[in-house]
């Protein structure tokens, strides 16, 4: 793990002995990555966007005060650390935009995930771990974060997928598929399982049910419906399957599939609300992003689902081209709301993004925003404890600061339940990496960020998320 909680503390009264870089009583929540010929720069941001450190006192590549705090950068011998040694030597186009490329940007929208980073394991006391892979190298974990899905369980450090035929639970912190399960827990292997499926699953906790999609006949999804699943008094996939009732299993049809690949087929996400209401959200490539939504079903039998909004694309690819494409989705901390995005033009340019959330009672998706851009890379991001942002990853650097901005903030508005949108404002962001010349740096949420609070007073609270969150 990247922090230690206090050894006579427990459960939500848990805190940092110290915080970001063992300096700081206070934790980062986002991290900008930047790549030029001197070197990838990193900057640490806090719940607010506010830098935590002032990374440097000019922008000479000899003079960068923060490799004196962490060694992200710089390791003990002074010397720069190497990029292999963290496994992201692969992603040196982060200098220019993504456009119609396939290769690894910090622009693109697959940068940010459930999992953080696509590129690093970051975390919020500063520091840094490698992510690589020895088959899938610096792809990991933008493969993993296709295998992700909604769950609004109450340990925030425990994230649930669904890949090659197997429910699993890891630790946010360690959260590949291929990492060891979540302590006490094993992965829990379904019958007839497809193994293709990735992330096409909903859990609600309220209702303590699981619906997710098992298999694939055509066009038409199997699902298996299961009731008194409890994530939260069984923690352990196995068990909670063991302990709650398979009533049926069904089948379900999307009007308007417009397009039929592995992405559609196999990589569609779903949300379990409150309310029953059922929703899928699918990337049909060179066609469209679209919600389909339908009562949760009472008896086994077929299910035409009703489509509600859809965002249009141009040509784009996913699934169909690689594991490490396609459309995923980003949790809010508390794991009670879900943005659901896809690229709008080829792997990683423009965005289509949904939004819904477990209290949410309109029929499909509360909002949709559409970024139709041919050449840059947008970035959803969690924000505070129930909602997001969007980050465009423009040409950012420090004598360009208003060529990125991140915007669409979005949350739980007063006691409705109900995701509201600011859609008019703008946040610059304060201090950049060390270059000063033409970059595209991505922005990303640290790993560990659902384990912890926002603090409304703004100082930065080191308190676990709740009693069941271990850190």
């Amino acid at each position: 793990m990247a922090f230690i909680p206090s050894p006579s503390s427990s459960g939500g009264t848990a805190t940092l002995k110290q915080g970001f870089a063992s300096r700081f009583n206070r934790r980062a929540c986002y991290f900008m990555i930047a790549y030029q010929s001197n070197g990838y720069h990193v900057v640490f941001y806090d719940q607010d966007f506010n830098v935590i450190i002032p990374t440097y006192n000019t922008y000479s590549p000899s003079n960068r005060e923060y490799e004196d705090v962490s060694n992200i950068i710089k390791y003990h011998s002074g010397n720069y650390m190497a990029d292999g040694s963290i496994g992201i030597n692969q992603y040196q186009s982060t200098n220019s935009h993504p456009s119609t490329s396939s290769n690894y940007y910090a622009s693109s929208f697959q940068f940010n995930g459930m999992n953080g980073c696509g590129w690093i394991q970051g975390f919020s006391d500063g520091s840094v771990g490698t992510q690589f892979h020895g088959a899938y190298t610096g792809q990991n974990k933008r493969r993993d974060m296709k295998k992700y899905f909604t769950s609004d369980h109450t340990n925030r450090s425990i994230i649930y997928g669904l890949s090659n035929g197997k429910i699993f639970a890891r630790h946010i912190n360690m959260p590949s598929e291929f990492d060891m399960p979540y302590v006490g827990t094993e992965d829990y292997a379904y019958t007839g399982g497809n193994t293709t499926m990735r992330g096409t699953a909903a859990y609600n906790n309220t209702l303590k049910e699981m619906h997710f999609v098992y298999d694939m006949s055509s066009n038409t999804y199997q699902v298996r419906k299961f009731t008194n699943w409890d994530f939260d008094a069984y923690p352990d996939p196995t068990v909670a399957a063991a302990n709650a009732t398979n009533v049926f299993d069904y089948t379900l049809n999307l009007s308007g599939f417009s397009t039929s690949n592995n992405e559609s087929r196999f990589n569609s996400k779903m949300l379990l609300r409150d309310d029953g209401q059922l929703h899928m959200y699918t990337f049909f490539t060179s066609s469209k992003l679209a919600n389909h939504y339908w009562t949760n079903p009472t008896a086994t039998g077929s299910i035409t689902a009703t489509q509600g909004n859809t965002a249009s694309n141009t040509t784009s690819y996913g699934y169909d081209q690689g594991q490490n494409h396609g459309m995923h989705i980003i949790s809010s901390r508390d794991g009670k709301n879900y943005a659901f995005i896809s690229p709008y033009y080829y792997y990683h340019s423009g965005l289509n993004h949904m939004y819904s959330g477990m209290g949410e009672t309109v029929n499909g998706p509360s909002h949709t925003i559409q970024n139709h851009d041919s050449s840059h890379g947008y970035q959803v991001l969690p924000w505070r404890d129930d909602g997001f942002c969007s980050y465009y990853a423009g040409n950012g650097y420090s004598s360009n600061y208003s060529g990125t901005n991140v915007s669409n903030f979005m949350g739980i508005g007063g006691t409705t339940g109900k995701l509201d949108r600011q859609s008019g404002g703008y946040k610059y962001l304060p201090i950049w990496p060390g270059h000063n010349t033409t970059g595209y740096p991505g922005l990303a949420c640290v790993n560990d960020y659902r384990t912890f609070q926002y603090d409304g007073s703004g100082m930065g609270k080191t308190i676990a998320f709740n009693d069941k969150t271990i850190q």
